[in-house]
């Protein structure tokens, strides 16, 4: 079972998800300035993957849903790499001062793979016992 038992840990993973849709709403109604030559599109889209990643990801841990937190965290884990790849093209060319954002969204990603890998195996075992039923 990929949600720990408690109302506490289901109350902070759907924090962690209204928190990460609220950083890709901002970032869609006030893009950072310092990402403006990167274009309207790369930054639409890390935008949009954390707003509608970190809904899911909300969704799916309050309904304990495997199947909603899912593609939620796909698409954070899409966001934070954007973020992540902008965070280091920025500490590299301008200002190493960019260095600790960017370590951390690289471990933001990290986290996301290794949750959306739990949640694969999840989903694996449960068509595979389901197939089984069948048979």
């Amino acid at each position: 079972m990929p949600y720990p038992p408690g109302i506490g840990s289901r109350a902070a993973g759907a924090a962690v998800g209204v928190l990460v849709a609220a950083a890709g709403t901002w970032v869609l109604m006030s893009p950072p300035r310092s990402y403006e030559a990167l274009g309207l599109a790369l930054t639409t889209a890390w935008g949009v993957f954390l707003a509608l990643g970190g809904l899911l990801l909300a969704l799916g841990w309050v309904a304990r849903s495997y199947k909603l937190e899912l593609p939620g965290v796909v698409l954070v884990a899409g966001g934070l790499a954007i973020y992540a790849f902008l965070s280091w093209q920025q500490t590299f060319g301008d200002s190493l001062g960019s260095g600790p954002r960017a370590l951390l969204m690289t471990g933001g990603m990290i986290l996301a793979a290794v949750r959306l890998r739990a949640l694969l195996r999840v989903s694996t075992d449960a068509r595979w016992a389901a197939e089984a039923r069948i048979e």
